[in-house]
């Protein structure tokens, strides 16, 4: 990265420009997809206008790709704007975020022979806070229109999850969430319903594994915390998914096409997922976590696939430097 700012970080207007980050909400939609070994940034300029009530983020940017053997570049094409608004006081003891952004690549395929160029508009809201009775929500849904080629873009996705945090022990919280992104339900018929789920951080999404993206999926996730010991949380987690679309294909947390039967599968159920991770605070800068994950392959991905099964152990070790504190 390399940026330069104008205005103070309190001041009540930021300008920035150059190679830098962007971070909105949960990443489910746009993050810096830090968990990489290159994590994403764009080149572009970001206004920041802060006021005492809210925040509003404008800017306009192209994605950096990387490449090998030679300096990553942004553009070829692609053009990356939005809006983001935050109002943290609107509402008592929670957040609402609308928020706009727009998209323009080239070069994609289409759903018939040939590529075309992609004009997508993503319009959505972010509402997190608390409840009563130690409960907390978080909710996220947006819609997309647009074109890309002579097909119409015709899509929508959402996020609701719910947790309760628990008096006594160990500081147990239950946690509930249901995740939807719609299909294509006709491959061959000029309207492409695949929800695009644009630049995120998709790490823990949709799964440990970090194997399902947000696109025509039904993701049902149900797990709890605890925390035995201090600084010491230790988190399971069950996912179940079905495909949205049975003409339409199951996708990475990367959004790329994973598997797909063609003629429609017979079955929409994907598989099922068991995961935990624990970690442990050191010292206020370093941090030690580890965890497991595995995926039980359901009727979809025996038919679409070989099948197998698959785990995902993993050891992490984080040191956050004193300028990030």
């Amino acid at each position: 990265m390399g940026f330069a700012d104008v205005g103070a970080p309190s001041s009540p207007v930021v300008i920035r420009a150059g190679r830098q980050e962007l971070v909105y909400g949960d990443q489910r939609l746009v993050g810096h997809l830090g968990w990489t070994n290159a994590a994403r940034t764009f080149d572009g300029v970001k206004v920041t206008v802060r006021g005492k009530a809210a925040s509003l983020d404008v800017f306009g940017a192209s994605v950096v790709r990387i490449l090998d053997d030679e300096f990553d570049k942004s553009g070829a094409g692609n053009r990356f704007a939005g809006a983001y608004l935050t109002m943290p006081k609107l509402v008592k003891s929670g957040s609402l975020e609308p928020y706009f952004f727009w998209r323009r690549d080239t070069n994609l395929p289409g759903e018939f022979l040939g590529v075309g160029d992609l004009q997508e508009s993503t319009a959505g809201v972010r509402f997190a806070g608390k409840l009563p009775l130690a409960l907390d929500y978080n909710i996220e849904m947006a819609v997309q229109r647009g074109s890309l080629g002579s097909d119409d873009v015709d899509a929508w996705a959402g996020h609701w999850q719910l947790r309760e945090s628990l008096s006594g022990p160990g500081a147990v919280k239950l946690i509930g969430e249901f995740n939807y992104a719609s299909g294509d339900k006709d491959p061959a018929d000029g309207v492409r319903g695949t929800f695009d789920q644009l630049y995120p951080t998709g790490h823990d999404k949709y799964g440990l594994a970090d194997q399902i993206g947000w696109k025509n999926i039904q993701h049902v996730r149900a797990g709890f915390e605890v925390t035995p010991f201090k600084a010491t949380p230790v988190t399971t987690s069950y996912h179940s998914w079905w495909l949205a679309e049975e003409r339409d294909g199951i996708y990475t947390a990367g959004g790329a096409p994973l598997a797909r039967v063609i003629g429609g599968a017979a079955s929409r159920h994907v598989g099922q997922e068991i995961d935990v991770q624990v970690s442990r605070v050191l010292i206020p800068q370093l941090q030690v976590s580890g965890g497991y994950a595995h995926i039980f392959t359901g009727a979809f991905l025996e038919q679409a696939t070989p099948g197998a099964s698959y785990s995902y152990p993993y050891v992490q070790v984080t040191y956050v430097f004193l300028a990030e504190r």
